[in-house]
């Protein structure tokens, strides 16, 4: 063999053994990790209770990961953003009344949950006889981490996580729903363009004194008061004291359209929303005028003199400069 074929085979064989033993070597000081994923059961309850009553409910917990899990329990309150209607958490909780029933498990102490283990954590609603008529809005949190073997501390990278089950407490003296919805407004353009379709959005608020579920329609009418299209509205719960935007049921969707080829003059938006949830609830309204004109075509001969304009100024111009080069 050749002295320079010599050296580019040892170099061959040099990179490829050290390929080959590339993730053995790395492997020595690498950190193992595998998914780890808690289930928690009901993601949100309600909960309807009289003063001097004692309820009880459970929060199923499930690892559902390979590794034995550290889990810590956490009460905090939470309300409701005015918008979507999604919990914005609070740094703490202030509901004195709940406790967890379980005899060893305690909000801010740690439990283990073994690779694919289930548990039961009873929920105990104590609420005294001089307790005041009011709704409480709370997440029960369960902050967890994968275990780390004490012998081998190095084996696995912490990995760590948080699930919730939301809680909302109605103390009330009767069952009767006391809530109080009404649109708060309806969100569209003023005049839209005949080729561009009818969108608009509308906002609920309760004014009442607990969550209670959204129900109704949202109605377009043409100028001659005529039914052109009909939403129904999604069944979804609106806190005490919180505004929430109202969603399309069917496609479940904030934004209702009405799309045609064309449109032209008034159109009424209206909203009609049932107070609350109890049969035969008073019903509330709001409507909204908007006009459809054709833009577009309107503004086409407009557009068209601004182009020949703009055709002249370049025209003149470039007829100056040819003189000016003439001349020269």
């Amino acid at each position: 063999m050749k002295p320079n074929h010599k050296k580019n085979f040892i170099f061959a064989l040099t990179l490829a053994l050290l390929f080959l033993l590339r993730p053995f070597v790395s492997g020595a000081n690498a950190v193992t990790t595998s998914p780890i994923d808690l289930s928690v059961s009901p993601p949100v309850n309600y909960f309807s209770i009289k003063p001097g009553e004692v309820g009880k409910y459970d929060i199923k917990l499930e690892n559902l990961g390979e590794n034995a899990l550290e889990v810590t329990p956490t009460l905090l309150d939470f309300e409701a953003d005015d918008k979507t209607g999604q919990p914005v958490v609070k740094s703490s909780g202030t509901f004195p009344y709940l406790k967890l029933d379980d005899g060893q498990i305690n909000f801010g102490s740690n439990f283990v949950l073994e690779p694919r283990q289930k548990m039961i954590v009873p929920v105990n609603i104590e609420i005294p006889k001089n307790a005041n008529e009011e709704e409480y809005a709370m997440t029960i949190f369960f902050s967890f981490k994968n275990q780390i073997d004490p012998k081998v501390p190095n084996s696995q990278a912490k990995i760590t996580g948080t699930v919730g089950s939301n809680l909302i407490v109605l103390v009330t003296r009767n069952n009767s729903d006391r809530g109080e919805l009404r649109v708060k407004n309806i969100s569209s353009l003023p005049t839209i363009d005949s080729f561009m379709g009818i969108k608009f959005g509308a906002m609920a608020e309760n004014i009442g004194k607990n969550a209670t579920q959204a129900s109704g329609s949202a109605t377009l009418y043409n100028w001659q008061n005529k039914e052109l299209a009909k939403y129904e509205i999604h069944p979804d719960m609106i806190l005490s004291g919180s505004s929430r935007e109202l969603r399309e049921k069917e496609f479940v969707s904030n934004e209702f359209r009405y799309k045609k080829p064309f449109l032209i003059g008034l159109y009424k938006i209206k909203i009609e929303l049932n107070k609350n949830s109890q049969v035969g609830a008073e019903k509330v309204t709001m409507s909204r005028t908007i006009l459809a004109l054709p833009f577009s075509i309107l503004l086409l001969p407009l557009i068209g003199y601004l182009l020949y304009s703009l055709y002249r100024v370049l025209l003149d111009k470039t007829k100056g400069v040819k003189k000016v080069e003439k001349n020269e």
